[in-house]
């Protein structure tokens, strides 16, 4: 698998074999920390961290696993580096390649690093790249399923928001195309499917509805998605906020209509579309996905290093 795997760049790297493997040394890795809390695998090594969008779990995670795995970290964003003075994104990872053994990137230009990874000597993980791809997120969300339901296989997946501008959208469908799974999309016609997304699925024949109400799907859903409508994205774009809060949003009154095992999950940042005091819900499994990120994670820079 190793030699398979020199970037992560976007999902369709990724299949169900290599899948198997990661998910398989992710949850050794959870077990390995909750128990010692630290490890040496990266003794010696420097990942570097280059950010030009803001992020608070990915970045923190991404962190985290590099101490958590003996390593050191070089923290760079574009208000700190040479960005500033005009320097070229190539040019900053020729930089960073110079002083360490792996570099995470998040970026605001779509499919920039297709390009670069050819170019840069050190291994390259896309932490999110504009309206593009979050392939990390993807893999700790399937590793998730995973782990909540206990297979990923014959799930009804409905994803609720923002399908247009949400990259842990488009990451999402593309890496669950692996499994099989039957979706739903609920948004508003502004901000439904991408239709590059739509393409791939028809291409792959995979089965999908679409609808505006999460009350349509509450029903039948195992892994409910919630997305937040990414406002920053959105073109001058008027969109009705009143609609989308009576249609778009999880309430503990729909929930009394779904499935006792169903999964809630959300990439998070969340802003209203799930109310507070679902928090509690047993089956509410944001937070613990935003943990598993973590293994996720290191379990990657331990792959590719």
């Amino acid at each position: 698998m190793a030699s398979q795997l020199s970037h992560v760049i976007n999902v369709s790297q990724f299949n169900r074999d290599n899948l198997r493997a990661l998910f398989r040394n992710s949850s050794i890795l959870k077990q390995n920390i909750k128990k010692s809390g630290k490890l040496d695998i990266l003794n010696g090594k420097i990942i570097g961290l280059y950010f030009d969008e803001p992020s608070s779990r990915t970045y923190g995670s991404f962190y985290v696993a590099v101490k958590k795995l003996g390593g050191d970290v070089l923290s760079l964003n574009s208000e700190t580096s040479s960005t500033k003075k005009g320097e070229t994104l190539y040019d900053t990872l020729k930089c960073i390649e110079t002083y360490c053994d792996l570099v995470v990137i998040r970026t605001g230009l779509k499919d920039s690093l297709e390009d670069l990874q050819s170019k840069i000597k050190i291994p390259i993980i896309n932490a999110g790249d504009g309206d593009g791809e979050h392939p990390t997120q993807a893999l700790l969300d399937v590793f998730t399923i995973r782990e909540e339901r206990g297979t990923v296989n014959k799930l009804i997946v409905s994803i609720i928001g923002d399908l247009k501008y949400g990259r842990t959208v488009h990451s999402l469908i593309r890496l669950l195309s692996n499994y099989d799974i039957s979706f739903n999309f609920v948004s508003i016609d502004e901000l439904s499917l991408d239709e590059n997304t739509i393409r791939f699925l028809e291409g792959k024949n995979i089965k999908y509805n679409s609808y505006s109400s999460i009350n349509d799907i509450i029903e039948t859903t195992d892994v409910l998605y919630m997305t937040r409508i990414q406002k920053e994205r959105l073109n001058g774009e008027e969109i009705n906020e009143e609609f989308i809060e009576r249609n778009l949003y999880l309430t503990q009154e729909i929930l009394t209509n779904a499935k006792n095992n169903m999964v809630i999950m959300h990439p998070l940042p969340r802003n209203n579309e799930i109310n507070i005091d679902i928090d509690n819900d047993p089956r509410a499994a944001y937070f613990r996905q935003m943990e598993n990120g973590l293994y996720v994670r290191m379990a990657l820079i331990q792959l590719l290093i």
